[in-house]
């Protein structure tokens, strides 16, 4: 197969320190909502109400795995619930996309909550019975800053193959006329 030669087409610009820079100013511009959200909405607001979401955890050593924080988790919540997205979908964005980083104050290379992480956290907040005040609290935020949330809900959605009929036209005309004895086969 012929390689295309791309030097005839309009390339980006050289690398330079301050691209990120740039990207970052171009994003807000365009409305990067998770930005918006970030100069907006004091989230910290939110952590005596998380405080005990999440069941104490007895630790022998600090060795292993740290909790994130709920505040984080929380954040994420609220993405999950704006984008529709299911838990396995939302560990994919924050792996991705650099503006799901940024919102969650992660840099390259930090590790994400993973699917069951952020699963877990989810019943927790149930659980506990703060879900609604929680982002009822959260949309008030926002209408005090004169912004509009449409709507909460929590969704988890997800895609999964399903079998295909293999059945020819004539043998689902007898399964339709009642005569769908051939079951077996």
């Amino acid at each position: 197969m012929k390689r295309m030669d791309l030097r005839r087409y309009k390339t980006t610009s050289n690398t330079t320190l301050f691209n990120a820079e740039k990207k970052g100013r171009k994003l807000l511009e365009m409305g990067d909502l998770m930005e918006h959200l970030s100069l907006v909405v004091d989230f910290e607001l939110f952590r005596a109400q998380l405080g005990d979401v999440l069941p104490p955890k007895e630790r022998k050593s600090d060795a292993g795995a740290k909790r994130y924080d709920v505040v984080t988790m929380f954040k994420l919540m609220v993405l999950q619930c704006y984008y529709n997205l299911s838990e396995e979908q939302a560990e994919f964005q924050i792996v991705d996309r650099n503006s799901f980083r940024r919102f969650f104050g992660l840099v390259e290379g930090d590790l994400v909550p993973n699917t069951y992480t952020i699963w877990l956290f989810r019943e927790c907040l149930v659980k506990s019975g703060k879900t609604g005040g929680l982002f009822q609290q959260f949309v008030d935020c926002l209408y005090s800053k004169e912004l509009i949330f449409n709507e909460v809900r929590m969704v988890n959605t997800s895609f999964v193959n399903v079998q295909k009929q293999r059945n020819t036209p004539n043998k689902n005309k007898r399964i339709n006329a009642g005569k769908g004895d051939d079951w077996a086969d």
